[in-house]
């Protein structure tokens, strides 16, 4: 069996457990609990699909950026130069309607 990550909720350690199925007491059905806060996998058909259930993580989700905050920081390091700060803004403008799914035609 894969070696168990630990707990994503608490840190704490796993282990595999298996219990009998009510519909056939000869069929086994395995999964993975925290020791110390509980969290389990589904049932699994063997151990190794329970412990790849438990090592398998959710995308972290992205951070928020303060896209204005961006924009605003870019065209503060550019030159001083009005045309070059508005094309710029115009391209961050298309590439960020794109982005959305908004008209990026102008």
């Amino acid at each position: 069996m894969n070696e168990l990550k630990p707990c994503p909720c608490c840190g704490s350690t796993a282990r595999p457990v298996g219990s009998r199925s009510g519909i056939n007491p000869h069929w086994k059905l395995c999964r993975v609990i925290c020791d110390r806060c509980g969290l389990t996998t589904a049932n699994h058909s063997t151990p190794e699909e329970a412990a790849a259930a438990w090592n398998t993580r959710a995308t972290p989700p992205r951070a928020e950026v303060d896209v204005e905050g961006v924009i605003v920081d870019v065209l503060l390091l550019l030159p001083n130069d009005g045309a070059v700060k508005a094309n710029v803004a115009s391209c961050i403008r298309r590439a960020l309607s794109r982005a959305t799914g908004g008209n990026d035609a102008t």
